[in-house]
């Protein structure tokens, strides 16, 4: 788990949740990211969504904006086993003064994760 606080500015930019881990090696295969606060960016005007840039079929990215109590979940693994490279996305910069985004992460692994 790992809580995310972001204000005025701050984005996470564009990248996967997934390794690349070798085999026998603990891999994130899912994704929880859940909406703990969204002062001044529940409507969208003050940036700070989740991004999706590389879903197939579409031609801009898809986004969620931050609505406290909701999450989004994907999958890092394709129905193969393989990484998914359309989980690519990013956590939009917060646009207005005074906006806030507390979120919270939740990893999966196919195996214990051992640092």
């Amino acid at each position: 788990l790992q809580v995310t606080d972001y204000t005025h500015k701050q984005e996470f930019r564009k990248h996967h949740d997934y390794f690349g881990a070798g085999a026998g090696e603990s891999e994130r295969t899912t994704t929880l990211f859940a909406y703990l606060e969204d002062t001044g960016v529940r409507s969208g005007e003050c940036g700070g969504a989740t991004c999706f840039h590389a879903l197939e079929g579409r031609t801009s990215p898809l986004c969620v904006f931050p609505t406290k109590g909701n999450a989004v979940t994907w999958s890092n693994r394709t129905a193969d086993g393989g990484v998914n490279p359309s989980t690519l996305h990013s956590g939009e910069p917060l646009t207005c003064e005074g906006a806030h985004k507390v979120g919270l992460n939740a990893w999966f692994r196919d195996q214990p994760y051992e640092p």
